[in-house]
């Protein structure tokens, strides 16, 4: 799958963990995320690929710049619910000079479409951490909604210093997105 500035390639490639590991192991990368203070403990390239399949109905994309073929991060999808028709959605942008360029919401909008259109699933669901605000606008722009705040359940890096946080739950149903298709889904 590829957007105007991404190209997806499904699942992990090995000659990726060493990159995954340094990402990891930077918690000013992934400090907000929920499992931040144990990724930044690992040593070893086994480590990361053990952690990555714990989920194990996870399906990986990496995302690349396309210009320089570069690895900026990763998407997933997981824990698909038959009966609801759902699935949770993930995505990382662990090269910092990515950051805040509009490339996690194009990612965004193309699993969005992905799981609408290819999967024909109503439903995306997701968690991120309530002090994570970039994260929260962006989910908020692909037109996710606010379900459920679990006050206290992480451990996250914030201004040099590990602290308690919440998860914020988000959802993301199909019937928004038929309204706002044009919007939405065409990948801008």
């Amino acid at each position: 799958m590829e957007t105007k500035n991404t190209l997806l390639k499904r699942n992990l490639s090995e000659e990726n963990y060493p990159q995954f590991l340094d990402w990891m192991q930077d918690v000013s990368v992934t400090g907000f995320l929920y499992s931040a203070k144990r990724m930044s403990k690992f040593k070893t390239v086994a480590e990361v690929k053990d952690f990555l399949e714990e989920e194990k109905d996870e399906i990986f994309w990496e995302i690349y710049d396309r210009r320089r073929e570069e690895l900026i991060g990763y998407t997933s999808l997981c824990s698909l619910n038959k009966d609801e028709r759902s699935v949770e959605f993930s995505v990382f942008i662990f090269n910092k000079k990515y950051w805040g360029k509009g490339y996690g919401k194009e990612v965004g909008y193309k699993m969005v479409d992905y799981v609408f259109k290819e999967l024909r699933l109503d439903e995306i669901r997701l968690e991120t951490c309530d002090l994570h605000k970039n994260a929260i606008l962006l989910y908020e722009k692909l037109g996710f909604k606010k379900t459920k705040l679990i006050p206290k359940d992480r451990i996250v890096f914030v201004s040099g210093e590990w602290i308690k946080a919440g998860s914020l739950q988000m959802v993301l149903k199909k019937e928004v997105i038929v309204v706002q298709d044009t919007v939405c889904c065409d990948g801008n």
